[in-house]
């Protein structure tokens, strides 16, 4: 829970109108889930429905009759008695409000993410395996949906999903004793700055294939969405690159932390992979890394 005054000093709004400082205990931005009267209500466009791109528009009638306790939008709503914080980019600052509102649980959690075309899912998981056998529990978060070993796992929709429904996971999973998170970070959550707020202690690039472009446009804008995750990377974080993407060069230049690469002989990788055998039930290999 927040104070309004809170959530205005981390979304920064160009202008408030009708202000009042209430009490928000949720921030949403479907117009069909608003229940209760503490809810920050977020105007935007987005995929608020699987596959379903909606105009924030288009649902504005429906505010007064909503009630919510304030809404945030691009622009101002004329009618609306109710306080309302306009800002440039509303979906930035749904992720800004809702990290707010759910207690900073970023804070708390190491985060890794794991963009690529290909790969995602099985690096999450493999990631917070490894990690809770060193007995720092790290929960997951993608299309397999949300799981803390050992506690609790429920399905997911997206995904990335939604920056507010994001934060509440993470609150979630810090509850229940995770110190770590792996989780997906697609090519869509970034262009639509789902993860905006949060740094993360590790990115990692599986591949970039030719996808997604009937949403991005062109291999550019594909490549430059992905790109965004390791601009995100914490100083003393890592980012972690395969050797054998043509553009992986382009992701260590703009990767705020450190970067170590991974490959098969003879790519010129930090980390080396040999020996791979495949069989139905499991894979086996042998890691080389700094002369061992």
């Amino acid at each position: 829970m927040a104070r309004l005054h809170e959530i205005m000093e981390a979304v920064r709004p160009e202008r408030v109108v009708h202000f009042a400082d209430r009490e928000i205990d949720t921030v949403m931005c479907r117009p069909r889930a608003v229940t209760g009267k503490q809810v920050l209500f977020v105007c935007m466009d987005e995929f608020l429905e699987y596959n379903l791109w909606c105009d924030w528009r288009t649902y504005v009638p429906e505010l007064a009759g909503m009630n919510p306790a304030a809404v945030l939008a691009p622009a101002e709503l004329p009618g609306l008695d109710m306080p309302q914080l306009i800002v440039a980019d509303s979906r930035k600052a749904l992720g800004y409000a809702a990290r707010v509102v759910t207690g900073l649980p970023d804070k708390d959690l190491r985060l890794y993410g794991v963009t690529g075309t290909n790969g995602k899912t099985s690096s999450v998981r493999l990631v917070s395996h490894l990690l809770s056998r060193q007995e720092v529990l790290c929960g997951s978060m993608g299309t397999l949906g949300v799981d803390v070993p050992g506690c609790f796992s429920r399905p997911g929709v997206y995904t990335t999903p939604l920056a507010s429904e994001l934060y509440e996971q993470l609150a979630v999973m810090r509850r229940h004793g995770a110190r770590a998170v792996a989780m997906e970070v697609s090519s869509h959550a970034l262009a639509l700055d789902r993860t905006a707020g949060l740094t993360f202690d590790g990115a990692i690039l599986t591949n970039v294939k030719r996808d997604h472009l009937d949403f991005h446009r062109t291999p550019e804008a594909y490549i430059a969405a992905k790109q965004k995750l390791f601009c995100r990377v914490a100083d003393n974080g890592w980012g972690v690159l395969n050797r054998h993407s043509p553009c992986w060069e382009a992701f260590a230049e703009c990767c705020t932390g450190r970067v170590i690469t991974f490959g098969l002989e003879g790519s010129g990788a930090d980390v080396v992979g040999t020996d791979i055998r495949l069989a139905a039930t499991h894979s086996t290999f042998t890691v080389h890394f700094q002369g061992r």
